[in-house]
């Protein structure tokens, strides 16, 4: 069964770019060194990914093998085929999320907004709690 409600934790939610209100938050990837996450590692984990194996990984399709069926219908193309280089495509949500999420000429609040639309048209709800990671609000709105 497919799991349909996520939680975000903006404490260690990275978005927008590496730094925010003179803080690193680190790259954007499913869990950076840093121990922060986009919202796709958010997901991930809560679809049964360890934290560990996301360290540094970029999309979901950057994950082993094994854990990717933990995402499928959600992160993962759920039947679909194995690219040429034996690789199974992020789910076009996961893309557009990405997309969302790394894009650093929005508002914290416009960016949850496009997330929350965004999942909530496949049938998935977000939901956004605890303080923001480097600072409140970005300062686009």
């Amino acid at each position: 069964m497919i799991k349909k409600n996520f939680t975000i934790d903006r404490s260690f939610w990275v978005r927008g770019g590496q730094s925010r209100e003179g803080q690193t938050m680190g790259a954007s990837s499913l869990r950076n060194e840093k121990g922060n996450a986009c919202c796709l590692g958010h997901i991930a984990n809560q679809c049964g990914v360890p934290w560990d194996a996301m360290v540094n990984a970029s999309l979901p399709n950057d994950l082993r093998l094994a854990l990717r069926p933990l995402l499928y219908g959600v992160l993962i193309g759920y039947g679909a085929p194995i690219d040429s280089e034996d690789m199974l495509p992020n789910s076009n949500i996961a893309n557009e999320a990405a997309r969302i999420n790394d894009n650093s000429d929005i508002s914290d609040v416009t960016r949850e907004a496009a997330l929350t639309t965004l999942f909530l048209k496949s049938g998935i709800t977000l939901t956004f709690h605890g303080d923001y990671l480097g600072g409140f609000l970005a300062r686009r709105e």
